[in-house]
């Protein structure tokens, strides 16, 4: 009797369906599994709206995070925790009438934040909480802070917005100096959220933009040599307004 080629699997055909099968139900094994470690919420001295924007590497496993404190019908303060790896807080630092949006590790245990009090700063905090220097960029218009990394030079370079309708990038030494900053412009709004290092030498920035002030909003991927010199640009527009905010 002949058997119906559309069924009948040789011995290694068969081999092979039940080793698909069991890596199949030990990878969904594996998946179900999974839980969380470990969740902790952080509150504020204010018993208010409270809100984290960035965490960073601190060393020997512990984490700094920085975000935003409210105060009832008032001004916000940074609010920046220094946290081990279960999560519980080792400490806690708060800058008054400033917000945080952004930190990266500064190479020796400390990190450096960058966000708005004033206008956009700078700011280096030691592995024990302390500020070891604060600078603030000022101009003609308010500059806010979005994003910030590490150069190879142990310089920061920065990016954000300057007063909502163009964009910048700062590159400052490991002081916080600006060693160079360049201004970018769209037809109406540009903004810059996010910074990350190019594959040669550059840099690759995510924001959004608006030709006009009745254009739709639109998704930004720019890239800038080591300098700040535009290279190029690509927009992008899902559905409605589309735009990268970090």
């Amino acid at each position: 009797m002949s058997k119906n080629p559309e069924y009948y699997l040789k011995p290694r055909q068969k081999f092979k369906v039940v080793l698909f099968l069991i890596l199949s139900f030990l990878f969904c094994q594996s998946l179900s599994s999974q839980s969380i470690s470990w969740q902790r919420t952080y509150d504020g001295p204010f018993q208010w709206t409270d809100i984290s924007e960035d965490i960073c590497d601190a060393g020997n496993g512990n984490f700094f995070i920085v975000g935003t404190t409210k105060r009832p019908n008032s001004y916000s303060s940074i609010f920046l925790l220094k946290i081990d790896k279960f999560g519980d807080t080792l400490w806690t630092k708060y800058i008054d009438t400033a917000t945080g949006k952004a930190l990266t590790p500064s190479g020796d245990g400390g990190c450096v934040i960058t966000g708005l009090k004033g206008n956009a700063f700078t700011t280096k905090i030691d592995s024990n909480g302390n500020t070891v220097w604060f600078k603030t960029y000022t101009g003609n218009i308010v500059f806010i802070g979005y994003d910030i990394i590490n150069t190879s030079d142990n310089g920061y370079i920065i990016c954000g917005s300057a007063y909502y309708d163009s964009a910048f990038v700062f590159k400052v030494d490991s002081v916080g100096e600006i060693k160079w900053q360049r201004f970018y412009s769209a037809g109406y709004r540009k903004n810059y959220r996010k910074i990350i290092h190019g594959i040669d030498g550059g840099y690759v920035i995510a924001g959004y933009l608006n030709n006009t002030p009745t254009d739709t909003t639109r998704g930004l991927i720019e890239k800038i040599d080591s300098l700040g010199n535009e290279i190029n640009e690509k927009t992008f527009i899902l559905n409605g307004n589309t735009g990268v905010y970090d």
